[in-house]
């Protein structure tokens, strides 16, 4: 709640700015990866690239599983949730670094296999059918048959 002079001001408050209509949906989860991979590169110890797998595991996941459909972005969301379990437990520098990169990776994978979902139901226009001597198709109201 916003405050002036000491005094709550009704009808105010401070949160996530809502997408303007017609925004890309991935935009957000596009921003998120990019910051995450920033993070990455900028990390010197265990404890920074643990903490840059945390906050994919808490954070970038779940807004990943959330666009969904889930059952096409949990097999790589689960699969990153494992190694930031990994990455949890590692002492070594190296491995830590391997370990983000591979969870960059899944999450990338998961963002690319739910754009690839979302195309394929989204498709619209004239319908197509293909039948074996060729291709049916509806111009003006009319089906026609077009031969290879």
């Amino acid at each position: 709640m916003i405050s002036l002079n000491g005094r709550s001001v009704p009808g105010f408050a401070l949160t996530d700015a809502a997408p303007a209509a017609g925004l890309n949906q991935y935009s957000r989860i596009d921003a998120v990866l990019t910051l995450m991979r920033t993070d990455a590169v900028d990390a010197k110890t265990v404890a920074e690239y643990q903490s840059v797998g945390q906050y994919g595991a808490d954070t970038l996941g779940p807004m990943i599983d959330a666009i969904g459909p889930p059952g096409v972005t949990q097999p790589f969301t689960h699969e990153a949730w494992d190694i930031n379990a990994k990455l949890a437990a590692s002492t070594d520098l190296v491995q830590a670094k391997t370990l983000v990169d591979l969870m960059l990776t899944d999450y990338q994978k998961a963002i690319a296999a739910s754009r690839n979902q979302t195309k394929r139901i989204e498709t619209a226009g004239w319908p197509t059918f293909w039948i074996p001597v060729g291709v049916l198709v509806l111009i003006g109201g009319v089906w026609y048959v077009a031969s290879r």
